[in-house]
C-alpha cells in the first residue's frame, strides 16, 4: 500500500444538539416526525438488507438475542469467544428496546409498536404478533404475563399470556416514557423525572409519586430500597424508594458523557455511557456513588445485559462487547473482552455495479452486497478499512472511496470477499462524494473540488488539481468536462475541468434552500435540497438557470434518475418518485415511506435501492416502470447474464408477469417450483437477445390446472448462470 500526505485538515462537524440526541437515542420525540412506515403509492418493497448498529442484547444461558439494525439475530454463545449466528428475522421498523422471556422476544419497534417474535426454535425465529401502541414504541419491560410498553405520550400495560394475541389492560398518559423497571407491585417509569405507579391492578394503575430530576431521564434499575436513574445529560441519580409515595434523592454521580442504560448487581452500578463506553460505579454507599473504572469501548454504549459471568454492552456500530464481569472490579477492562457480536454503521450512500451494491456506512466501511436477487440481498464482502466512508465508485477491479478527512481510499475488489487497500490520498478538504470522468476521479472535497488521475495506476490515483470553493460541497456530477457541485447554502457551483490540473469556476447559482446532492442527465442538473428538488438548466454552463424548485415533503439527501423519473431520498419521508418529463413542472407519482432516515438512492431499471441509515438498504420497485422508460437500453452486466428484474404483481391472484433483464444472447429457461422443490411448470425455454423480456405465468401447472395458493419459486437458468425469485399466489 502506498500512502501520500498533502495538507491534512479535519474540520469539526457542527451538529445541532437535537439531532445528536435523536441519533444517540435512536428515535425522535416531538419535532419533525418520520412518515408512517411502509405507506406507499406506486412503489412496492422487494427486500431489505437490514444491517445497522447494535440496539439491545440479552443472553439466556447459551442463547444470545441481538437487536442490530433492523434484524433480530440469534446466536449460540456456548463459547462466547466464538459466537455462532443461528438465524435472523427482519423487523418492520427501527428497534428501540426488547425483553426476552425464553420462548419469546418482545420488541419495541418505533413506529410499529410492540412486535412479538417466537424463539422456541432459535434457528428459525418468526414474528407471531404485532400490537400498535398509542404512541411510538420506545421501551418494553416484562413481569409475569404482562408487558409494560413505554411509548410517546405514556405507557401501556398489555396482557401477553397468549403471546400471539397481546391485549390491552390500560394506558397511562404521563408524557413520553423512555424506560420502565418493575419491582413487585410497582412500576418505576422514566418520564420527565421518575414516576412510581402501583400496578397491583393492571387495568387501573395509580401514580404514587413524581421525583423531578435534572436532565433527560432515560434509564432506571431498582435494587432493594433504591432506584438508580440514568439521566442522558446528568449521569446517575440514586433515589430512596422505601416509601414509593415519598421517594427521596440521596446520591448523584455526574458522568462526563451521556448515560443510556443502568444495571445493578450487588454494590456496583454498570452504566452504558455513550461515547464513554462501559462505566462501573461503586454504590456501596448509595449517598456517595464513586466511579471505579471505565472501558472506553470503540463504539457508542447504549444497552447493558448482565448474565452470569458475562457483562454485555451494546456498542453501536461496533456491535456487542462480551466481557467477564468478575474482572471489571477493578482490573484490565481490555483483557476482560472475550467476544464480540458484529454490527454495522448507518447506510449513507451506495454505488451499483452490475449485480453488486457497494454501501457506504458511517463507521464500518463499505458493505458489498450481492443483489442478483433483489429480494434477498447477500453479504458478499466488506472493506472495513474505510471507516469514514461517505460515498464510493467502482471501475474494473478497483473501489474508490470518498472518506471524509481521510481523503480518497482505493481498494482491490477482484475478490469481493476479501478487499484490500492499495492506496490512500489525503485530500486537503474532506472528501464527501466522488465520480469518475475517464481516467479522472473528481471529488466533492468540502470546501473545494479535487481532481485525481488514475491513468496507468488505477490502484493508487495521484493528485492532479484542485479549486477552493465557497460553501460545503457534498455532491458532484459531471456534464462533459464540467463538474457540477452541490454546495450547501451557496447553491450550485459549475466548474470547468477542460484543464483538469487547473479547474476554473464558471458560475455559482444560489438556490432558495440548502443543497445536498446533484445528478446530471443531458444538459439538466437535478439538485436535492432542503425543500425538495431543484432543476437547473446547464445549456449555457457559465450561466445556469433554475427551471423549477419544488417542495416534495422533506429534504432530499439522495437522487437517482431512470428515464423520466427521479427517485428522491427524503430524509424524513422516505422515497419519492418524481416525473420530470416536463422539467418546469415536476409531478410526484409515487412514494414509499421507509421507516428510517433516507440518505442515498440508486436505481436500475425499475429497481430502487434506498440507504436507510440504521435500517440498512431497502429494495423497492417502481410499479409504474416500463421498458419504454429507457427505450432499448441493455441491462447492466450481471454474473448470470440474465436476471429476474421484476415479478409483478407480487403477491398475485392469477396472472404473474416475469420480467427478465438479459445482458447477452443466450438460451434461457423459466421454470416454477414449489417450496419442496417439485417442478410445477416450464413457462419459457428459448434463445433470447440482450434487452428486456416479459414472460407471463397464468398460475397453472403442466396439465393446465390451477395450482394451490401459496409460495412458489421462479427459477431462470441461462447459459452463464441462474436467478431465483420467490412469489406468492393468493386466492
Amino acid at each position: 500500500m502506498i500512502q501520500h500526505s498533502r495538507v491534512q485538515r479535519d474540520p469539526m462537524a457542527i451538529v445541532s444538539f437535537a439531532i445528536v440526541l435523536c441519533v444517540a437515542l435512536g428515535f425522535l420525540v416531538g419535532g419533525t416526525a418520520l412518515a408512517d412506515p411502509h405507506d406507499s403509492l406506486n412503489m412496492t418493497r422487494l427486500g431489505q438488507w437490514a444491517g445497522g448498529p447494535s440496539q439491545a442484547i440479552q443472553i439466556d444461558h447459551n442463547l444470545a438475542v441481538h437487536a442490530v439494525g433492523g434484524y433480530l439475530v440469534t446466536y449460540d454463545v456456548g463459547d462466547p469467544a466464538e459466537p455462532r449466528e443461528l438465524a435472523r428475522v427482519t423487523m418492520p421498523d427501527r428497534i428501540n428496546d426488547m425483553a426476552v422471556d425464553g420462548l419469546h422476544a418482545y420488541v419495541s419497534c418505533f413506529l410499529s409498536g410492540l412486535v412479538v417474535v417466537d424463539l422456541s426454535d432459535p434457528t428459525s425465529p418468526a414474528i407471531v404478533a404485532r400490537y400498535n401502541t398509542a404512541g411510538h414504541a420506545l421501551t418494553v419491560e416484562l413481569q409475569g404475563e404482562l408487558a409494560f410498553v413505554g411509548h410517546g405520550g405514556g405507557f401501556s400495560i398489555l396482557d401477553v399470556s397468549d403471546p400471539e394475541n397481546p391485549t390491552a389492560e390500560s394506558t397511562v398518559w404521563c408524557g413520553d416514557v423512555f424506560c420502565i423497571a418493575m419491582a413487585g407491585r410497582y412500576a418505576y417509569v422514566c418520564s420527565s423525572g421518575l414516576r412510581i405507579y402501583d400496578v397491583a391492578s393492571p387495568s387501573n394503575p395509580v401514580e404514587l409519586s413524581l421525583t423531578s430530576l435534572e436532565g433527560w431521564t432515560i434509564a432506571v434499575a431498582v435494587e432493594g430500597r433504591y432506584a438508580y436513574v440514568g439521566s442522558w445529560d446528568r449521569g446517575l441519580y440514586v433515589i430512596d424508594v422505601a416509601d414509593p409515595a415519598t421517594p427521596a434523592q440521596i446520591g448523584h454521580y455526574d458522568t462526563p458523557t451521556h448515560t443510556h442504560a443502568v444495571e445493578v448487581r450487588g454494590t456496583y452500578a454498570y452504566l452504558a455511557d455513550g461515547t464513554g463506553g462501559f462505566r462501573l460505579v461503586d454504590i456501596a454507599d448509595p449517598t456517595n456513588p464513586v466511579p471505579l473504572s471505565q472501558y472506553d469501548s470503540p463504539g457508542y454504549g447504549s444497552r447493558i445485559d448482565l448474565n452470569g459471568p458475562w457483562a454485555c454492552l451494546s456498542d453501536g456500530s461496533s456491535g456487542v462487547e462480551i466481557l467477564r464481569s468478575e474482572e471489571l472490579v477493578p482490573g484490565s477492562w481490555v483483557s476482560s473482552v472475550i467476544g464480540r457480536l458484529p454490527a454495522w454503521g448507518g447506510s449513507r450512500r451506495a454505488y451499483l455495479d452490475g449485480f453488486r451494491l457497494y454501501v457506504a456506512t458511517d463507521a464500518t466501511g463499505i458493505q458489498i452486497l450481492d443483489m442478483s436477487d433483489p429480494a434477498m440481498p447477500i453479504e458478499a464482502g466488506q472493506f472495513s478499512d474505510a471507516t469514514g466512508a461517505k460515498d464510493a465508485v467502482v471501475q474494473g477491479s478497483f473501489l474508490y472511496v470518498a472518506e471524509g478527512s481521510d481523503g480518497l481510499r482505493t481498494a482491490d475488489i477482484s475478490d469481493p470477499a476479501s478487499p484490500h487497500q492499495t492506496g490512500l490520498w489525503n485530500t486537503a478538504g474532506s472528501a464527501r462524494d466522488v465520480v469518475l470522468y475517464g481516467d479522472l476521479l473528481v471529488i466533492a472535497d468540502h470546501d473545494r473540488v479535487t481532481v485525481l488521475d488514475k491513468a496507468g495506476q488505477e490502484w493508487d490515483p495521484q493528485f492532479l488539481g484542485e479549486l477552493t470553493l465557497s460553501g460545503e460541497c457534498d455532491g458532484v456530477a459531471m456534464y462533459g468536462d464540467i463538474a457540477v457541485l452541490s454546495a450547501g447554502a451557496e447553491g450550485v457551483h459549475v466548474v470547468s475541468l477542460a484543464q483538469p490540473d487547473s479547474p476554473v469556476l464558471l458560475a455559482t447559482l444560489p438556490l432558495s434552500s440548502q443543497s445536498y446532492e446533484v445528478i446530471v442527465d443531458g444538459d439538466i442538473a437535478y439538485v436535492g435540497t432542503e425543500l425538495g428538488l431543484a432543476i437547473v438548466s446547464l445549456a449555457v454552463p457559465s450561466s445556469p438557470q433554475i427551471v423549477s424548485h419544488t417542495d416534495f415533503d422533506g429534504s432530499a439527501h439522495g437522487l437517482a434518475k431512470v428515464g423520466t423519473t427521479v427517485y428522491l431520498a427524503s430524509f424524513f419521508s422516505g422515497t419519492r418518485m418524481i416525473d420530470v418529463s416536463d422539467p418546469s413542472t415536476p409531478v410526484e407519482t409515487g412514494y414509499y415511506a421507509t421507516p428510517a432516515y433516507s440518505f442515498g438512492v440508486v436505481a436500475s431499471g425499475g429497481t430502487v435501492y434506498v440507504c436507510n441509515d440504521d435500517l440498512g438498504v431497502h429494495v423497492l420497485h417502481d410499479d409504474l416502470y416500463t421498458s419504454s422508460a429507457i427505450g432499448d437500453e441493455v441491462p447492466a452486466p450481471s454474473r448470470a447474464g440474465v436476471l429476474i428484474e421484476q415479478v409483478h404483481p407480487n403477491p398475485f391472484n392469477s396472472e404473474l408477469t416475469i420480467r427478465l433483464a438479459i445482458h447477452r444472447r443466450q438460451f434461457v429457461s423459466v421454470d416454477v417450483y414449489d417450496l419442496q422443490g417439485r417442478h410445477i411448470r416450464q413457462v419459457a425455454a428459448e434463445r433470447l437477445d440482450p434487452g428486456y423480456k416479459s414472460i407471463p405465468w397464468d398460475s397453472t401447472n403442466e396439465d393446465g390446472g390451477r395450482v394451490a395458493t401459496g409460495i412458489y419459486l421462479v427459477k431462470v437458468v441461462g447459459d452463464f448462470g441462474e436467478s431465483v425469485r420467490r412469489v406468492t399466489l393468493l386466492k
